[in-house]
């Protein structure tokens, strides 16, 4: 199980609109985040993987879907991106990288994540985009339980 919410937040939104999004939602849920290796201008996430992952495979061995942009007021007036990548059809890792200067050696706390269309390369195929833009930002429980945006 993926424990950090902001990297559940990034791999969900990348996989939205994906034709294999629902088999990379189940995918998802038998992750492990078990390597972070921040590099200074970003960070580089392996996923362990439940054995019973091999039944949500996709059809594509590898692909990579780099469709979600990050801002964040701990980062500089950049931001930053994300890149999902499949190997043999199961997630492998996560990246994050700054378009400019450093990236924090720690989960974002403050973020707006950003999907401007769906663009997923797959060995010279694509999808086709999909109109308007998604955003996402952290959520917490208001006083009457109800999630709410927060920012």
């Amino acid at each position: 199980m993926i424990k950090s919410k902001f990297i559940i937040d990034v791999v969900e939104l990348l996989v939205l609109g994906h034709k294999d999004e629902e088999k990379l939602k189940s995918q998802i849920l038998l992750l492990t985040d078990t390597e972070y290796d921040y590099t200074g201008v970003g960070l580089y996430l392996t996923f362990s993987r439940a054995d019973e992952i091999i039944n949500y495979r996709i059809d594509y061995k590898v692909i990579e879907i780099h469709d979600v942009n990050i801002k964040s007021d701990e980062l500089n007036e950049y931001g930053a991106y994300a890149v999902l990548r499949t190997e043999d059809g199961i997630i492998d890792f996560l990246e994050i990288c700054t378009y400019h200067g450093p990236y924090p050696q720690r989960d974002l706390t403050n973020y707006e994540l950003v999907k401007k269309e769906v663009f997923t390369r797959t060995h010279g195929s694509m999808s086709l985009p999909l109109p308007g833009v998604f955003t996402k930002k952290p959520t917490a429980l208001n006083d009457d339980g109800d999630n709410t945006n927060i920012g």
